[in-house]
């Protein structure tokens, strides 16, 4: 990748976080974006650094899914954002292992019950993701194949807004990565066929 290409990637990943109309996919990656105008930022050394990064774009999405205001210079000199990167690519690489614990996570023995709004107005799957007891990558590889971030929009928590275009544009990043078979079988190792947790 060329220190422009992550240029671009950066304008379309952000793009894809902070839109609900534009998709990185359906689109292919592609902004309005020129060389020339890329030729005169004063921080074009950011994008050759992010270019030398193992995978740019699933740093990208790892980070901008978290901060969707993140500037290029913080994201490629930041231990956070390495961190969070690492912990991305640890979740896809370790997914048969990593993916059961998680879901032995979820605060409620049924399966559909922690993504569903609750009686507080809130999601208990995302109050265990903001708690730190799920990562962010867990909800999203769920979501990516269920699209459970539907129910959500009768919420009246205004976080719930952004969590859920988080949650459901991350998706998109993630589970193109996994395998549903591989999702469904790390479901089957902690609940049953009706979603009840299994003892």
């Amino acid at each position: 990748m060329t220190p422009f290409q992550a240029y671009v990637a950066y304008l379309a990943v952000k793009t894809h976080f902070t839109s609900e109309t534009y998709d990185f996919f359906k689109y292919q990656g592609k902004v309005a974006a020129k060389v020339a105008t890329f030729e005169t930022r004063r921080d074009r050394n950011r994008f050759e650094k992010l270019s030398r990064k193992p995978d740019p774009l699933m740093f990208l999405a790892s980070n901008i899914s978290r901060n969707p205001g993140a500037w290029i210079g913080d994201l490629v000199s930041s231990d956070e954002a390495q961190a969070n990167f690492e912990s991305a690519k640890k979740f896809i690489d370790s997914f048969s292992y990593v993916m059961p614990e998680q879901l032995r996570a979820l605060p409620l023995d049924q399966f559909a019950s922690n993504f569903m709004l609750d009686e507080r107005g809130g999601v208990p799957a995302i109050r265990a993701m903001r708690a730190g007891k799920i990562s962010m990558e867990a909800i999203a590889t769920i979501d990516g194949v269920m699209s459970f971030n539907t129910l959500w929009t009768a919420s009246k928590d205004p976080t719930y807004v952004v969590t859920r275009m988080q949650v459901k544009k991350y998706g998109q990043f993630i589970s193109r990565q996994i395998e549903p078979a591989a999702l469904a079988k790390a479901m089957r190792s902690v609940f049953d066929e009706d979603g009840t947790r299994i003892k």
